[in-house]
């Protein structure tokens, strides 16, 4: 089977990312896997890696690029997936009803979530994009059963929801040379949690650190850290929260 993917995700275009060698792994499952991927500049070409093709385009090019890759296979055994249910899946859609092709939605974040709407103008209309596309996929993939169950108390169960997390390679982290103990990092503390996340309002970070806030109010002999790794819009209002903590 040949499957076509439209991505924004641009790490997938830097060798050796974590990204592109997700992809690689993802291609050996598949007899061909083309990636549409999001991009600016356009003036780096791609050589297939094993049997996985990168096709550098701007927003507006994903659905020519993808008519080009379609007619170029035999694509009666083909399927196409999206990296969300929003600019990709509008144009994945386009591209289902030309080629009259199954269509996968991928759902990596609650975009049901109020927090979701509140975050932009544009997620807004990406919401209702959302919620008016998933009823048109042939299979939804989830990365979490809390996606699932989001979906699914909303009344979204007309086409099957499939849970599948992002490929994490557990060994290779296991035995990585990388000393990876926060204690040795941090001598300085006791008691360390570690949050790893995009820093968006749906994530609600916030009330992490107001938990926290709270916990090392109380007299202890323990030190703690919370300590907060990831990127996202949310950063500056983040920052500014654990200021006004004092913490």
């Amino acid at each position: 089977m040949r499957v076509l993917m439209l991505s924004t995700d641009q790490n997938i275009l830097k060798a050796g990312s974590e990204a592109q060698n997700r992809m690689i792994e993802y291609g050996r499952l598949v007899e061909e896997l083309h990636i549409i991927v999001r991009c600016q500049a356009l003036d780096v070409r791609f050589p297939k890696i094993g049997n996985v093709v990168i096709h550098p385009a701007r927003l507006w090019q994903m659905y020519a690029t993808g008519k080009k890759v379609i007619k170029s296979l035999s694509y009666s055994s083909m399927i196409i997936t999206c990296q969300d249910p929003f600019e990709t899946g509008l144009i994945g859609y386009w591209l289902k009803r030309k080629f009259k092709l199954p269509l996968q939605l991928q759902i990596h974040t609650d975009f049901l979530s109020p927090y979701f709407w509140k975050e932009s103008w544009k997620n807004k209309i990406r919401v209702l994009m959302g919620k008016a596309l998933i009823k048109k996929a042939d299979g939804i993939r989830v990365v979490s059963e809390r996606l699932k169950k989001s979906l699914l108390t909303l009344g979204y169960a007309l086409n099957p929801i499939y849970v599948l997390p992002i490929f994490v390679d557990a060994e290779k982290i296991k035995n990585s040379p990388i000393n990876a103990d926060l204690h040795k990092k941090y001598p300085d503390y006791d008691f360390i949690i570690l949050m790893s996340s995009r820093l968006t309002k749906e994530k609600n970070i916030k009330m992490a650190i107001e938990a926290f806030s709270e916990a090392i109010s109380h007299k202890t002999e323990f030190r703690s850290l919370l300590l907060i790794v990831g990127e996202g819009p949310e950063r500056k209002n983040l920052e500014s929260r654990i200021k006004n903590y004092e913490l």
